[in-house]
């Protein structure tokens, strides 16, 4: 696959200068595509640059946008995403960087913010989200951290303020609000306290002003405040 990859990322670049049309988009007798397949936008730059081998999809397959700059760097293996995979902005940003395997996201996706900061970053098993999963904010803190057990969040769920400052924890099974709920203050003092049940309020809940004093109590039933 590295080779087809190598041959197709050299010469896509070839052609792109050359423009040598008699060699690309060609097929077999069995109207299986074969080798380099260039495909254009309206403007004439190439949109689509990809590799066949008897009709399937192997190795780099590139896509740019209508200004020139590339869109995706996709591998193949057999017709099937399979390797690392890049998407880029029309600028030629990095905005998002996953693995593939025989089709299926499997290991770290990363999200990026314009700035190149991370703004998400996950693990997948097979097409389903699981481990540690991260949310950053623009300036590269933390805004919230969980973890996920074959696609749904399961366990205690932190958010923070800019600066790490602890904002919730949260606790959650199988994707679903389920227990104890703390809520903070910037100054790290409880804002509010209660419980979940389903997805849902459910008991006293208990909100404080920035200096602890008890400023309420509600009921929830069901998620209905009483």
């Amino acid at each position: 696959m590295k080779i087809a990859s190598l041959f197709t990322l050299i010469f896509c670049s070839l052609y792109i200068h050359a423009q040598q049309v008699e060699i690309v988009n060609q097929s077999d007798s069995a109207d299986r595509r074969q080798g380099v397949w260039v495909l254009r936008h309206e403007n004439d730059k190439i949109s689509l640059c990809e590799n066949f081998i008897d009709g399937k999809r192997q190795g780099v397959s590139l896509s740019f946008f209508s200004n020139g700059m590339l869109h995706n760097e996709y591998y193949y293996k057999d017709d099937l995403p399979h390797g690392t995979q890049r998407v880029y902005d029309n600028v030629g940003r990095l905005i998002n960087l996953y693995n593939r395997y025989e089709g299926k996201v499997n290991g770290v996706q990363i999200v990026y913010y314009p700035s190149g900061n991370k703004q998400e970053e996950m693990n997948y098993a097979m097409d389903l989200k699981d481990g540690p999963a991260t949310w950053y904010y623009p300036n590269g803190d933390t805004a919230a951290y969980y973890d996920y057990v074959a696609g749904n969040i399961e366990g205690i769920v932190k958010s923070f303020y800019e600066g790490a400052k602890l904002k919730s924890v949260t606790s959650y099974k199988q994707n679903k609000q389920e227990g104890e709920y703390v809520a903070y203050h910037e100054n790290g003092a409880i804002r509010e306290k209660g419980m979940h049940k389903n997805d849902k309020r459910e008991g006293k809940f208990y909100i404080y002003d920035e200096n602890g004093k008890l400023l309420k109590k509600e009921t929830y039933i069901n998620g209905e405040k009483k």
